[in-house]
């Protein structure tokens, strides 16, 4: 019984129906029987049945051949085949490849992203390394700080002013 359906004070007779229906690849209970349907019966006398309105149906796909409406015997093949043999089953096959087509596009479109972000940091990375390049640079030729200093302003390896300052001496 779902009890959530029942306000307070409501009568059990106005319990709404349930339907559970279970989809299984395999019997699971080895009889060969297509369609398992459960209701709820007293276990110490069986002919007590309890009017719970709730049903269980538990479709045993391996037997699909044996039922006989038509419509859900092809439902059902197509769940333990995946073969698509009416008009139904062949637009919820579209409708499946579609869908893993959306997933595959939606790893392709975070791994875009992943990629473009990595682009970005090595892109910021690379900027902050030419910006202290340059700013070494202009310190260089104002002249007016030693190497050292330089190096400890703009946030560079000591060797690397003094190989910036030997390039700019080149160039002069």
């Amino acid at each position: 019984m779902d009890v959530d359906s029942l306000l307070k004070g409501q009568d059990y007779n106005e319990l709404k129906e349930s339907i559970v229906i279970f989809l299984c690849r395999f019997d699971p209970f080895k009889k060969g029987i297509p369609c398992y349907t459960v209701r709820r019966t007293c276990k110490e006398d069986s002919s007590v049945f309890v009017d719970d309105a709730a049903t269980v149906h538990i479709f045993n796909c391996t037997a699909f051949d044996k039922i006989e409406n038509k419509s859900l015997r092809a439902f059902i093949k197509f769940v333990q085949t995946n073969t698509a043999e009416s008009d139904f089953t062949r637009r919820l096959d579209d409708m499946v490849e579609t869908q893993k087509k959306v997933e595959e596009l939606k790893k392709v479109y975070l791994s875009w992203s992943l990629h473009d972000s990595d682009v970005r940091r090595e892109g910021r990375k690379e900027g902050i390394q030419e910006n202290k390049l340059e700013n070494a640079r202009n310190l260089l030729a104002m002249n007016v700080l030693s190497y050292e200093q330089i190096a400890q302003a703009v946030g560079l390896p000591l060797e690397t002013v003094q190989k910036l300052a030997n390039e700019l001496q080149a160039k002069a």
